[in-house]
């Protein structure tokens, strides 16, 4: 143990670790693209050798093709040999290779490896496959954007010119303060919705370096706890505290639009109808304003995925932290008492700690130490990593069971948060072209009138 000025002081066996390198395997990707990105990646090793020596790097591995490897001494990268479809070879090549992040568009094999419980990250579209490596660097607080990269970023300059969410409110903020004549609160709610979307672009990618790291520290700093399991830092704590800021963000987001489209249409709110884009009385209003819209919201996956998102908010706000769990099932040969007592004695010299802390720590030390054993011996795991709650269905005046993965989630969830406010904004956009007369404006003027 450590002593400073005669002092000492305890050590923790359990701590954080840091992943420099960024190791990544790409499985399934044109030649092309494959070049692209291992460019873009020079250009940020470039940036990174010269601004922060030795943080970080990115270690590319890319399935062997000839193109591939006529380039492969330009750009540093490492070449395989393809393996197909085959999940144990994968596992075994990843383990091999301490890969932290496993591309393919096999989406089939993705699916796979994910009921694996696999320790790295898995990425099935180009956009994921970017988002991974500039998540990585966010991790180290760098802000890089690989497709617009500028030396001496800033977050904000990364939010505001460099995301596809971000560039198309910008111009429908501008269209709101030009063509389309909004009101100066409908111009309000449109920069929140700009102003969030950044900052659910940064909590995304913060908690994808979480994961990373998670992931490194599962496969590669596995000490024995207090307790005789094996045990590693999962950063637990850092990831609840992201998550929750993650849902909040996303659901302010729905809120702060149907609050616009709302004032846009002229729908009005009272106890029946309220402004939240997933509910069918709000939609019900919407659709004779616009067709397009109510199309947008009341889509069967969106609609769920928006309901979902606001029943996580609303736990998480009222009732828990974002916190997710190993879900267990009880064994049904349980360990003897004898056996438990055996495991606890063996733990550690309990007499030599009487002498220094008392019996009745000690003896509250061994209580717990044998509820530890029994949860471990007495259970075996459905499924890791999952946050389960319960919650009020309306349709059905029953109190219902949720369960997710929130980690497996953080994606699904942005490209779903992308994909409405997107599609929203090419909506609204659109009627700087057409007759906008269904939309009103504060003080009762109709733009293009």
């Amino acid at each position: 143990m450590p002593i400073v000025n005669g002092d000492m002081y305890p050590e923790l066996k359990i701590h954080p670790v840091d992943n420099k390198r960024l190791i990544v395997a790409i499985y399934d990707i044109s030649d092309e693209d494959a070049i692209s990105l291992a460019h873009k990646v020079a250009v940020a090793t470039a940036y990174i050798e010269e601004k922060f020596t030795d943080l970080c790097g990115v270690q590319l591995y890319i399935r062997s093709s000839d193109k591939i490897e006529a380039q492969k001494q330009r750009y540093s990268y490492e070449t395989f040999e393809a393996t197909g479809d085959d999940r144990e070879a994968i596992h075994a090549f990843a383990a091999q290779n301490n890969i932290d992040v496993l591309h393919s568009r096999d989406v089939k094999l993705i699916r796979g490896l994910y009921k694996d419980n696999p320790s790295f990250e898995l990425s099935e579209s180009q956009q994921q496959l970017e988002l991974e490596i500039e998540a990585f660097f966010t991790g180290k607080n760098i802000s890089w954007s690989l497709n617009s990269p500028a030396w001496n970023s800033t977050w904000l300059n990364k939010s505001s010119d460099n995301l596809s969410l971000t560039n198309i409110l910008h111009g429908l903020l501008n269209a709101a303060q030009g063509k389309l004549q909004y009101s100066q609160k409908q111009i309000g709610l449109v920069r929140a919705l700009l102003n969030k979307a950044g900052h659910i672009r940064h909590c995304e990618e913060n908690l994808i370096s979480f994961v990373q790291r998670k992931n490194y520290s599962a496969r590669n700093c596995i000490v024995q706890n207090s307790y005789g399991y094996d045990d590693y830092y999962d950063y637990r704590f850092e990831l609840n505290y992201h998550l929750g800021n993650y849902y909040f963000l996303m659901s302010g987001c729905l809120d702060i639009l149907g609050r616009l489209l709302a004032d846009l249409f002229g729908i009005t709110i009272n106890n029946t109808v309220k402004p939240n884009i997933e509910r069918g009385e709000f939609l019900a209003a919407l659709q004779p304003k616009s067709q397009a819209l109510y199309d947008i919201y009341s889509e069967e996956t969106l609609n769920r995925w928006a309901v979902a998102l606001k029943r996580k908010r609303n736990y998480v706000a009222h009732e828990s932290e974002a916190s997710y769990t190993t879900i267990s099932k009880p064994k049904k040969k349980k360990i003897s008492d004898s056996e438990v007592k055996k495991k606890v004695e063996g733990l550690r010299n309990w007499n030599a700690m009487r002498l220094l802390v008392g019996d009745d720590a000690v003896e509250s030390n061994m209580r717990f130490a044998e509820f530890v054993i029994r949860m471990n011996e007495d259970n075996e795991v459905l499924t890791k990593d999952a946050m389960q709650f319960t919650y009020y269905d309306s349709a059905t005046r029953t109190e219902q069971m949720a369960l997710f993965h929130p980690l497996i989630d953080i994606k699904f969830d942005y490209e779903m948060i992308e994909r409405i406010l997107n599609q929203t904004a090419s909506v609204l956009r659109s009627s700087e072209d057409t007759n906008c007369s269904s939309i009103h404006t504060g003080g009762g003027r109709i733009p293009n009138e």
